[in-house]
């Protein structure tokens, strides 16, 4: 039986108020290369399925590791494009400050979403790669009121798909693998991450981006969640 639903945070729960890519887009648009919108967000979930500690939420003034420079690579590869080391440094910076300076919004899907399960009894978490506290965010954004646990790369030390972060997600609501389910919008990390624990898994794409076939359910809106944990 069903306890518990732990979410994603980027492009599950919430965007940039500028949406993530046209940032990426307007950023790069200043080093002459013209992105299209749906290249860019591959790009950016390929890039982040391959190097989960590289997004430039991330950056931190100092000189980047090579996970940097790798994921602006990717981002940029799904375009067919390519930019020297410097220049890619230059793109890491400004986009930094950019994420720093652009607010997260809410899907319109999250609170009904929210309300629904909390009125069935589930208990709701968060599991996010996210480096830093949430605990400003989500009550800025009013999800403290129905998020039970609130698990964050920073502070476990370990990003997904480590099962680590995913387990300790069970352990704070005191749920088995078996009796959770988890939403993400990337299948190398959410989905892969969650099945190594035994959790069920949902791939939320909600620009419908995934060609072809998945093998767990997918959905484009949380309003059709209910449809895959069959509640």
């Amino acid at each position: 039986m069903l306890k518990a639903v732990f979410f994603d945070w980027m492009n599950t729960l919430v965007h940039h108020e500028t949406e993530r890519h046209e940032i990426y887009r307007q950023t790069y648009r200043k080093f002459g290369i013209e992105l299209t919108a749906s290249d860019t967000i591959r790009g950016i979930l390929r890039a982040e399925e391959r190097v989960p500690h590289g997004t430039p939420v991330r950056w931190r003034e100092t000189a980047p590791p090579d996970a940097y420079l790798l994921y602006q690579e990717l981002v940029l590869k799904e375009s067919g494009f390519t930019l020297p080391v410097e220049s890619r440094l230059q793109v890491i910076r400004q986009l930094y400050r950019l994420s720093q300076e652009t607010p997260f919004v809410l899907y319109d899907d999250v609170i009904p979403t929210f309300q629904s399960l909390k009125q069935q009894g589930m208990r709701l978490g968060l599991i996010t790669n996210m480096p830093q506290s949430m605990v400003v965010v989500v009550g800025t954004l009013g999800l403290d009121a129905y998020l039970d646990a609130v698990i964050t790369s920073g502070e476990i030390g370990v990003s997904k798909p480590d099962p680590a972060i995913f387990r300790a997600a069970l352990e704070r609501t005191r749920t088995s693998a078996q009796q959770a389910a988890y939403v993400g919008d990337q299948y190398g990390t959410d989905v892969v991450g969650a099945r190594r624990v035994g959790i069920t898994p949902v791939l939320i794409d909600r620009l419908e981006l995934e060609v072809g076939p998945v093998d767990c359910c997918r959905i484009t809106s949380l309003t059709e969640l209910a449809d895959c944990l069959g509640a």
